[in-house]
């Protein structure tokens, strides 16, 4: 059986009503297995509960009602239909307070009542400044050239450089036959607005350095490379230091000890090749000849049989020669 956890659904935080809790005078059930609480949601809490003192709201209020067992309303949250559904599974003694002294508020319930209050907050201020301004479509169009002019600073591009990217961006708008007024005021306001930053970079060139350098961020800072020793024979190399091959003849790679470029792709033909290059069939490829025991322990071990050592110039001299 896996040990992760089973991902929990997202519980939506708006408010549409109240969460409560009954507390049941006696218990239902066995001693063991026995139930003494009911999580319910309402938008109106006074008729919900006259329902249950009924019998008519939940099928475990109407065996209340049948067998005489009375109930208490003892919390009562701002919430919704998945805040009681989260609710109903986990024990409702923790939070009970008859049955609890100290109880803890769920944790959902005080989110829920966070999120209340900060929408009640937002309510507020805007009874008291009244709804929000609209934007106008030259303003609209001004800040539209902000983000872009900022984008192309940061970008390191110099003003004739933005002056061209705006030239290509708003040609198509300028082909236009018909547009409407408030599509007009928007491309003036964007227009103006491009104009005056160019103006301004134009004025102060080095602007536009500094600020790429200001807002550049300390993870694309490279740092310094490893300096590498250059080869001794003075041939073109890598940044790790190995032998280019792409700035290098074949004769320079030979006198260097690399594989010229027929070497290497006979080389890569024996093995398969990869994309792009030769490939010998497998049927035309040599065999491996795999030796057997005995074939192997008539072969003469290099490494284990003394090579024949000569004799000194001086001992060749005092032997008779033969005949």
């Amino acid at each position: 059986m896996s040990n992760t956890r089973r991902a929990q659904p997202k519980v939506s935080l708006t408010t549409t009503g109240v969460v409560y809790l009954l507390h049941f005078h006696q218990r239902l059930g066995t001693d063991r297995h026995y139930a003494q609480h009911y999580w319910g949601f309402t938008p109106d809490l006074e008729a919900r509960v006259q329902k249950h003192r009924a019998g008519q709201g939940a099928r475990i209020t109407e065996v209340l009602k049948q067998r005489g067992i009375g109930f208490d309303v003892v919390a009562v949250w701002p919430g919704n239909r998945q805040i009681e559904n989260a609710l109903k599974l986990h024990s409702a003694t923790r939070a009970c307070p008859v049955c609890t002294p100290s109880p803890r508020i769920p944790r959902i319930i005080r989110k829920a009542v966070e999120a209340e209050e900060r929408r009640q907050g937002r309510a507020a201020r805007q009874e008291v400044t009244g709804p929000p301004r609209a934007r106008s479509p030259y303003r609209r169009g001004a800040e539209l050239a902000q983000m872009f002019v900022r984008a192309q600073v940061a970008a390191g591009r110099t003003a004739d450089q933005i002056a061209g990217a705006h030239a290509y961006i708003t040609g198509p708008w300028r082909e236009r036959a018909q547009a409407s007024e408030a599509q007009a005021e928007t491309f003036r306001g964007y227009s103006d607005m491009v104009a005056a930053a160019l103006a301004r970079l134009r004025e102060d060139p080095a602007a536009s350095g500094r600020r790429r350098e200001a807002k550049r961020p300390a993870a694309a800072r490279r740092w310094p490379r490893r300096p590498v020793a250059e080869r001794e024979d003075g041939l073109p190399q890598n940044a790790d230091g190995s032998l280019s091959r792409s700035r290098t003849t074949d004769a320079q790679k030979l006198a260097a000890g690399v594989m010229t470029s027929a070497q290497q792709a006979e080389h890569s033909a024996l093995g398969g090749g990869h994309p792009g290059e030769h490939k010998t069939p497998k049927g035309e490829r040599e065999r491996v000849q795999r030796l057997t025991a005995a074939a192997a322990a008539r072969r003469t071990d290099p490494w284990a049989t003394p090579a024949p050592q000569a004799q000194p110039a001086r001992q060749r001299e005092m032997e008779p020669e033969a005949g």
